[in-house]
This record gives structure tokens, C-alpha cells and sequence, in this order.
């Protein structure tokens, strides 16, 4: 049965000579995966500038539950990942590091597909703000449904990163933020960033429990090559 869905795309490789092995998320099946001959010649129904990773694409294939890949029968470009700036050519592609490691297979989550495709993806294409990365960093988990419990903050807490709770005196487990890193991520989640100064200090400790929080609830192999780049931005 011909199947008509938004997908971003995850991770694209080459496969042969010229075609290409593509992972799209889909609003409908989760991450699903498809063969697309020639892409790389340009010869075939979908060109390979399409196949960009967090490009949105609308299109039709048909669902075959027999096979792992699948096959696109057509394909529009909605949106267009277009980073220009250095900064913003980081962000991009810390986030698609992200992404790949975050999103597993037969795994369906309409508010994550949503955050991504009408806020998270358009802010590439936009001036970053200064704490824009760990602003996303956070957004993602909580449409992952793994992220902090503001309910159990005080300004005296720190947040106990295993179990993602904020816990008053001192800390007696063995990954934790401290106070001021705990701070900043209920302020986070709660009113945003724009009323953050910039802190240089602050904005590496904050990414690295970040990326320790990822590898805690999302996969104990995460990690973020691209990420040394963003930390060296002031």
C-alpha cells in the first residue's frame, strides 16, 4: 500500500557506487529505512542534495513490513538545512550527532518529530543564541520523556543526574550537578534562555552533565565528537 508521511532525515551513507542507504524519521513509523538507487549520479527519483541529515521531506513509499529498507516512490523537500555561519555549522552538526545516537529503530514519538521539525530545526538555520545548545539539549530530552523533575527543585539542590531528580544537602550519589549547574538547568526548562548572561565557565560544565545525563538515560556509548568545537565558542 502506497504510504504518504513527513520524514527529517537521520543519517544518509553511501552504498556501492552510486546509491545511497537513507534513515528517515517518520511522523507515522518511527526511524525507517530506505535503499535509494543512483542518488549519487542524480539519476534517480530523489536527488542526493534531498538526502541531507535534518532535512524535512515529504513522501510516499510503499510499506513492505517484509523488508528493512524501503523504497520512495516520491519525495518533496520542505525544508532545508542551510547552516552558514561557523557557529552555526557546529550546532548542525552536534545535533545530528545527537539525533543518530537518540533515535532508535520502531521507536515512535509524535512530540519529538513535532519539537524537531517546527523548533529545533528551523533554529539552524537562525542566529544562535549563546546557550542555544544545551537549550535543545534539554527540549530533546523532554520530548524523549526522560528529562529532569522540576517538581523536586529548590535553589539549594543539586540535580542528581542518574535518576534526574534535584536533592537537597549534600550530594550523595555520584553523578550530580552542582548547585549552580542545577541552577541554570531549572531556569532552563522553565523560562528559557534569554535572560541567561554569558558564562563561558558555566555553559562547558552545563554541556558536559549534559552529554554524562545522555549517556545516563539515552545510551551508556553516547558521546559527541563534533562537541569540542561548541565548547570552545564563546
Amino acid at each position: 500500500m502506497l504510504t504518504k508521511t513527513t520524514g527529517i532525515v537521520i543519517r544518509t551513507i553511501k552504498f556501492g557506487e552510486a546509491s545511497a542507504i537513507c534513515h528517515i524519521l517518520t511522523e507515522q513509523f518511527g526511524l525507517v529505512g530506505f535503499h535509494i538507487p543512483s542518488a549519487f549520479k542524480n539519476k534517480g527519483k530523489v536527488r542526493v542534495s534531498y538526502l541531507q541529515p535534518l532535512n524535512v521531506l515529504e513522501l510516499s513509499f510503499n510499506s513492505k513490513k517484509t523488508k528493512s529498507l524501503q523504497s520512495i516512490q516520491d519525495v518533496t523537500c520542505l525544508y532545508h538545512c542551510e547552516p552558514v555561519s561557523f557557529s552555526q555549522q557546529a550546532f548542525y552538526h552536534v545535533i545530528v550527532e545527537i539525533l543518530q545516537q537518540m533515535i532508535k529503530d520502531n521507536e515512535i514519538n509524535h512530540d519529538l518529530f513535532v519539537y524537531l521539525k517546527e523548533e529545533a530545526l528551523p533554529s539552524v538555520n537562525t542566529e544562535l543564541h549563546y546557550w542555544q545548545l544545551p537549550f535543545v539539549m534539554i527540549n530533546l530530552l523532554h520530548h524523549y520523556g526522560c528529562a529532569p523533575n522540576i517538581d523536586t527543585f529548590n535553589p539549594q539542590a543539586h540535580l542528581d543526574l542518574k535518576n534526574g531528580i534535584f536533592m537537597d544537602g549534600e550530594p550523595t550519589v555520584k553523578y550530580y550537578s552542582n548547585k549552580e549547574i542545577s541552577g541554570i538547568i531549572y531556569e532552563i526548562m522553565t523560562r528559557g534562555i534569554r535572560h541567561l548572561d554569558n558564562d563561558h565557565r558555566m555553559r562547558q560544565q552545563l554541556i558536559q552533565d549534559l552529554v554524562l545525563y545522555y549517556k545516563l538515560h539515552i545510551d551508556e556509548g553516547f558521546e559527541l565528537k563534533s562537541m569540542e568545537v561548541m565548547m570552545k565558542m564563546r
